[in-house]
């Protein structure tokens, strides 16, 4: 398996010309492709988010009828469109070509129905042929996992002081959850060593089922001393949100804890993990003051991506999360 080397690890706050640069050559190498595979293949499958009237002018437009193109409505609101070529389709494709790229997921197959390339967030192919244009390709295992990486502390319900360099994740993936916990997991294993902790917050009606289920984990209660407006059986109260810390002591209380207890961050619950035994809160909500060597994990909004807060120097730049994340590409840096 090929992949476009898509990455650019320049920044986009600080080194804004030698990132847009680097951006229009990736651009304009995925066009390379996309014209390179698009007069190679039988069939073009695409994915679109697109307007069904929008969808039925642009198919008028490249002059595809029924036996041409079938289309078929997925989630969401997406088309799929399977369009046979012939010289006189790809041309009028070519005419449109903004309707089929960058917006869209496009498959091309060969004669025997055997995918040739694959072009989303960057390009994946199969095989490498003499005419092949001059880009720049890796050969990979498997696919690449695309990454944002933001020089900020956008972390949910936690205030973190003293954390020398700040690093959000966020993953390109369609199940950007999915994404965030396979990522959270894969640093937590380079960061910390067994036992580390997991302090997370809960809803005010699980707190004892909880202490009872997690209590071969060391499963402790503390007051957060926050409470949230709530409602039960049409009766509207102040619930306390009560504060957990478990202890992960090996891989499988790993697998175990994010499989069981993740729907917390995506439901903007508070969820860290960490070295330390013990979480601080202040006002109610959870505090850490980093010491020298110190690091956790934190969740953004919805689960959308991970935040590591580090006083390591192995974990002080972009480029170091490269190091943790096998197979990863780093896309953007802000």
């Amino acid at each position: 398996m090929y992949v476009l080397n898509i990455e650019n690890m320049f920044s986009l706050s600080t080194e804004e010309v030698e990132y847009e640069a680097r951006d229009k050559e990736i651009e304009q190498q995925k066009q390379q492709l996309f014209y390179y595979f698009l007069r190679r293949a039988a069939t073009l499958r695409v994915q679109m988010d697109i307007h069904h009237r929008e969808l039925k002018r642009l198919l008028q437009a490249l002059d595809v009828k029924g036996e041409t193109a079938r289309k078929k409505k997925m989630a969401y609101g997406k088309y799929e469109l399977t369009i046979q070529l012939s010289p006189v389709v790809v041309d009028g494709i070519l005419r449109y070509e903004e309707a089929f790229t960058p917006a869209c997921s496009l498959c091309f197959l060969d004669h025997q129905g055997k995918i040739m390339a694959l072009l989303d967030h960057g390009v994946i192919f199969y095989e490498v042929s003499a005419d092949l244009p001059d880009v720049n390709y890796i050969e990979v295992d498997n696919e690449p996992i695309y990454l944002d990486i933001y020089r900020d502390n956008d972390a949910a319900l936690i205030e973190v002081r003293n954390a020398a360099h700040p690093l959000g994740i966020w993953n390109w993936a369609d199940d950007y959850t999915k994404a965030t916990e396979e990522t959270a997991k894969a640093l937590a294993k380079k960061l910390f060593d067994y036992p580390f902790y997991l302090h997370f917050e809960a809803y005010d009606d699980m707190k004892e089922q909880l202490l009872k289920e997690w209590q071969p984990y060391q499963i402790r209660y503390q007051d957060s001393k926050r409470t949230v407006l709530t409602m039960t059986a049409l009766k509207v109260y102040r619930a306390e949100v009560p504060a957990f810390s478990l202890a992960i002591c090996d891989e499988a209380a790993l697998e175990k804890v994010f499989k069981e207890l993740f729907y917390l961050p995506i439901q903007n619950e508070a969820f860290t993990l960490s070295q330390c035994e013990q979480m601080h809160y202040q006002r109610g909500y959870q505090f850490v003051d980093l010491k020298e060597d110190e690091a956790i994990i934190a969740f953004a909004h919805d689960a959308q991506g991970c935040v590591v807060f580090s006083n390591k120097a192995s974990v002080s730049e972009p480029a170091h999360i490269k190091q943790f994340i096998p197979n990863s590409l780093i896309v953007q840096v802000t």
